[in-house]
């Protein structure tokens, strides 16, 4: 009982490449969908240089799902981050692999996002960068991690 009352607030971390597209993708989408948890949800990148709103593409897709995304805003990835983190989903396997290699730590709170995806073609698979795709890659990419999200909000709920 008291191991609850001490219970540490859950801190769901999205990492991607440049933190313009998947990550504020999924933070947006997931602020959504905990909109009435007292979570905290961010995202953040490897390579950013200074703070940038995402890419329009993201921005249209949720707006598309009337998604608020005014706060979103690109990060870089930093130690501090990953140990504020409860909860990490990388959007590759490639992003996976380096974030442990920084922070060892994390290695055991560290997820590829699609190994939460119903969809066979792409469980357990890197979740491609729609940058370069045009407005059908953005809206794969909110499909997935549309189906995906239930699916990691419960596994930070109850750890299944």
């Amino acid at each position: 009982m008291l191991s609850r009352l001490f219970k540490r607030r859950p801190c769901l971390l999205f990492v991607c490449t440049a933190n313009l597209c998947r990550s504020p993708m999924a933070e947006g989408l997931c602020r959504a969908m905990v909109q009435d948890r007292e979570w905290e949800v961010i995202s953040a990148g490897f390579f950013v240089d200074r703070p940038s709103p995402p890419h329009e593409g993201t921005l249209v897709a949720l707006a598309k799902h009337d998604i608020p995304f005014r706060t979103l805003e690109s990060t870089r990835l930093t130690p501090k981050l990953l140990r504020r983190a409860t909860h990490i989903f990388t959007m590759t396997d490639t992003h996976l692999v380096s974030l442990r290699k920084q922070e060892p730590k994390a290695r055991n709170r560290a997820h590829l996002i699609t190994a939460f995806s119903t969809f066979g073609e792409h469980k357990d698979q890197d979740l491609a960068d729609p940058i370069d795709g045009g407005p059908d890659a953005f809206d794969e990419t909110f499909r997935i991690l549309n189906d995906a999200m239930p699916h990691i909000i419960r596994f930070v709920e109850h750890g299944e």
